[in-house]
């Protein structure tokens, strides 16, 4: 499992710690709703009981890959402005620029369901 949290901002919160987690193996596409909440779940508990209850994650938001430089440090500024909906440029040093959109998805998808 790899992951990157980035600072989610958040209307009464303030700044939350959102997940991105990227599942090994078949990864999360081969996954049941039900099996990714259980796995979301197991992911916000043991946060809580490791780091405590003040950390507590706002969102696990499953992806196939984390956008990276070609170096392999996680872009987790840009995560962060794709998240929170502000102007980003795309780094001069991104690995591969279709992850950037995969993130975009991802939280347009994960926002859609929090309004439900």
């Amino acid at each position: 499992m790899e992951s990157a949290v980035i600072g989610f901002d958040e209307t009464i919160r303030g700044e939350c710690p959102l997940a991105f987690v990227v599942l090994k193996g078949s990864g999360a596409k081969d996954l049941s709703e039900d099996e990714l909440s259980k796995i979301s779940a197991c992911i916000k508990s043991k946060i809580r009981s490791d780091v405590g209850p003040f950390a507590t994650l706002i969102g696990v938001i499953f992806v196939e890959k984390l956008p990276k430089t070609r170096s392999g440090k996680i872009l987790r500024g840009t995560i962060r402005k794709i998240s929170n909906a502000t102007e980003y440029t795309y780094p001069a040093t991104i690995d591969d620029p279709t992850a950037l959109d995969l993130i975009t998805t991802s939280v347009e998808t994960w926002k859609s369901g929090l309004k439900k």
